[in-house]
């Protein structure tokens, strides 16, 4: 019997949470996130056709891109706010698309055990010394199908940029870019007020 995959809404997401609040232990609130996640019952986070393995394993996935010196609260108010506002937080949406590693990166990536298992007593920084030396002396017929791959890749970015784009409008939109976008909105604001008061 096949099981049908676990389909994740903003809206899971956020009841997800949200039960996730409700059921840390009052003693607990203001403990380190680890030992605080360790008391959680999971039992009482699922809902609906969510088990409490796929809550935790969710809830792990995007512990992953978060940053955890923190109480557990304070992790959840955060990733909460990533589906929430999406412009602000788009380093742990889930969601959001990777950028394709650049060819010398997908070089890297290919040949590394090689390089490791002909080179076992240098550094991981030698190596990647030697793999970089290598990569450059490369004729250029070998290194257009690392460009390709690049290429290819970034085709398929720019494709899920798309569909990202669709399903959150400013979902890709930076923090730092709407604030660099609202100061040139005011400089361009005062600049015109300035004008007004000249004249």
């Amino acid at each position: 019997m096949e099981t049908k995959p676990v389909v994740w809404t903003n809206e899971n997401v956020l009841m997800m949470l949200h039960a996730m609040k409700d059921n840390i232990p009052e003693r607990n609130r203001m403990n380190a996130y680890l030992k605080t996640q360790n008391s959680l019952d999971w039992n009482k986070v699922a809902f609906n056709s969510f088990s409490p393995e796929e809550c935790r394993q969710k809830w792990e996935g995007m512990l992953r891109k978060m940053r955890k010196v923190r109480t557990l609260t304070e992790l959840i108010d955060e990733a909460a706010s990533a589906f929430t506002e999406p412009s602000r937080n788009t380093k742990i949406h889930l969601e959001k698309p990777k950028k394709p590693p650049g060819p010398f990166a997908i070089y890297m990536k290919e040949n590394m055990a090689g390089f490791r298992k002909n080179h076992p007593d240098v550094t991981a920084r030698e190596l990647l010394k030697l793999l970089n030396k290598e990569y450059k002396t490369l004729p250029l017929e070998t290194k257009a199908i690392y460009v390709g791959k690049f290429q290819l890749a970034s085709e398929t970015y720019q494709q899920n940029v798309v569909e990202f784009r669709k399903q959150y409008p400013k979902g890709l939109l930076s923090y730092k870019y709407l604030k660099m976008q609202k100061r040139k909105r005011a400089a361009k604001n005062d600049s015109l007020a300035d004008r007004q008061a000249a004249m």
